[in-house]
């Protein structure tokens, strides 16, 4: 009986060693994990709940997004309102002019009388204007204009025994001019739609003439074209209306030119050679003192 019981006991022992690591097993397992989280506190009835936590203090940072029932909600985001466009400003006119041009003094050489006289012309031109400040701008400007000239009868006979003949025919022609510039002007705003200007500036500018042929109509003799540049100080001033307010303005402007620096072959005395082969002694054509030049243009705003 005695040896029977022993494997009996055995068994009993080995089952209680397992039951025992199971037992250890699920205790470590269970505390591993982690404990779920407990609700939230009801308050009992007739009690008040529990006050919400204070909203951080300046200087910290609010919790968001956290579980807990008393943290900051996410703020709303806000609406950015973008720039503001910049406001139109008149900056710049390009524009076309129809002038009147008269050039009425002449001298001849050494600043002796000279009956050579330019009539007055009717002229085109262009301008170009930037406004640097609201009450001062500059101005380009280019103008052109083709004068009559007078030549009476005598009047490119010299002194020298080989000049033309006093009565030597000189047909009518003219003479192309042109001159450009810059000037500085000062603006007075009257309304939103008009303004007032005077300026000053410098120009540069030429009388060109072309070949002539002088004498008889049988035995006629070349005089070839000849020119003379200048330099000039337009004085000016006018006013200007927006017909269309932002695109088109229409403007009148009248100048008075000084005119200094005149040089150039038309301006001394010249030779030619007549039918029979002999150097023939003209006189010089007028110098100008002074350009008056009145002007009625357009100008696109820009």
């Amino acid at each position: 009986m005695a040896s029977r019981a022993q494997p009996s006991t055995r068994n009993r022992r080995v089952a209680g060693a397992l039951g025992l690591g199971a037992a250890l097993g699920f205790s470590a397992i269970a505390a591993a994990q982690p404990a779920p989280p407990a609700p939230p506190a009801k308050a009992a009835p007739g009690q008040e709940a529990a006050p919400r936590p204070a909203p951080p203090a300046p200087g910290e940072e609010p919790i968001y997004g956290s579980e807990d029932p008393g943290a900051t909600p996410r703020p709303e985001p806000e609406e950015v309102a973008g720039p503001e466009p910049p406001g139109w400003e008149r900056r710049l006119d390009i524009g076309a002019d129809v002038l009147w041009v008269s050039r009425p003094f002449t001298e001849g050489a050494e600043g002796q009388a000279n009956p050579v006289t330019y009539r007055p012309a009717v002229g085109a031109g262009f301008h170009l204007r930037w406004d640097l400040l609201e009450f001062l701008r500059v101005r380009a400007f280019f103008e052109w204009a083709l004068h009559g000239v007078t030549v009476p009868h005598g009047a490119l006979a010299t002194a020298s025994p080989a000049s033309i003949g006093k009565n030597t025919p000189i047909p009518e022609f003219n003479a192309n001019t042109y001159a450009f510039g810059a000037q500085g002007d000062l603006v007075w705003h009257l309304s939103d739609v008009a303004r007032a200007w005077v300026g000053a500036g410098l120009g540069w500018g030429r009388f060109n003439f072309p070949e002539l042929q002088l004498g008889p109509a049988a035995s006629p003799f070349t005089v070839h074209a000849r020119a003379f540049v200048y330099w000039e100080v337009p004085l000016s001033l006018g006013i200007a209306y927006d017909l269309v307010p932002g695109w088109l303005s229409l403007e009148y402007g009248a100048t008075a030119a000084p005119v200094f620096g005149e040089s150039g072959t038309a301006l001394d005395a010249f030779q030619a050679i007549d039918p029979k082969g002999n150097i023939r002694d003209l006189g010089p054509l007028g110098r100008i003192q002074g350009s008056f030049v009145q002007t009625l243009g357009l100008s696109l705003i820009l």
